[in-house]
């Protein structure tokens, strides 16, 4: 029996897809997720991981858009393909997650408005390239 029941729509989720034949390795990342999740009151009620494992069944391509249609967010990201995340993974994403909706709302303010149908390439955009963020100070 499916479950067609969604989870609540939420801020964030971390999408992960893989093979059963990776299953310690994907298991040892989502506890390490989960773990740097809970370090957060504001970051429990703000991520979350959804997850696709099969035997080899599906491409990366379909687990990729099984993952984003059954997903129930504002914004995803995709974990590393190997498996590896650091300390401040789940930190990182939110610091960009958190600057992108402030960013949105200055523009509301400032009445700032993209032309629709408009796309923006990389070229087209000053990006500051930094290895890491500070950490974002939450209070909880």
């Amino acid at each position: 029996m499916e479950n067609t029941t969604k989870a609540p729509r939420i801020l964030c989720e971390v999408l992960v897809y893989g093979e059963e034949t990776d299953k310690g390795k994907i298991k040892r990342m989502l506890d390490k997720m989960q773990t740097l999740i809970d370090k957060s009151k504001t970051n429990q009620s703000k991520v979350r991981v959804l997850w696709y494992l099969d035997n080899g069944e599906k491409t990366i391509e379909e687990k990729k858009d099984w993952l984003i249609k059954e997903s129930n967010c504002i914004f995803y990201v995709f974990a590393p393909e190997d498996y590896k995340i650091a300390d401040n993974y789940i930190n990182n994403i939110m610091i960009g997650v958190n600057m992108f909706d402030r960013s949105l709302g200055i523009m509301r303010k400032e009445g700032i408005v993209m032309k629709k149908n408009r796309k923006i390439f990389e070229d087209e955009v000053q990006f500051e390239e930094t290895k890491s963020y500070p950490p974002l100070e939450i209070l909880d």
